[in-house]
């Protein structure tokens, strides 16, 4: 899907037109939901916040410039918006579950046993093991070697430095590599 916005599409946002924004919504309603799925990880958290995306498109379209990317500026608002519901989860979780310090090997129960290695079953583990990383390292995983965007799109979208974004991503891919190590070494002992 390309994610370059039609100018005339893009006027008539910005004028106001409800028609218009209905059209947005019908060409990049599967894209937003299918990026916060990624990052959230849950489907009905993912479909709120992809509402809650549009919304934020059709309070802000007047801040877009048409000199910059509109895949960009739509990736920060998912982003933002994805972080925000991360964040709100963590307060959530402190506030009603009282769990102690989980490893990185604290799995859910269902992968406690014999696991699958290999194809969609190793996505899930690396998902659920992104989920325990800090918010940005999980945002710069997830923005790069998921969506497979470059590092210096990550920094616009996440408004960090070039450099961050690389530490995040190997300090990410660190841990998640260690996990998948000893969860590893575990089965096969």
């Amino acid at each position: 899907m390309s994610l370059h916005i039609d100018p005339m599409l893009l006027a008539a946002l910005k004028r106001g037109e409800e028609k218009a924004f209905s059209q947005l919504i019908d060409q990049y309603s599967q894209f937003v939901y299918a990026v916060a799925v990624r990052m959230l990880g849950d489907e009905v958290e993912a479909r709120e916040s992809s509402q809650e995306v549009f919304i934020k498109v059709w309070q802000k379209i007047d801040s877009y410039k048409s000199a910059y990317a509109f895949r960009t500026w739509l990736y920060r608002i998912i982003s933002n918006t994805c972080l925000d519901q991360l964040r709100k989860r963590k307060r959530q979780q402190e506030k009603f579950v009282s769990l102690g310090q989980e490893g990185w090997e604290a799995l859910p129960e269902e992968e406690s046993q014999e696991t699958s290695w290999d194809g969609p079953q190793l996505m899930v583990t690396i998902r659920k093991l992104a989920g325990k990383l800090s918010h940005k390292q999980h945002m710069v995983f997830v923005l790069h070697d998921i969506e497979e965007l470059p590092q210096a799109e990550i920094a616009d979208i996440l408004q960090i430095k070039k450099g961050s974004v690389k530490s995040n991503l190997h300090l990410a891919r660190k841990a998640i590599r260690e996990a998948l190590g000893s969860r590893y070494s575990l089965q096969n002992t």
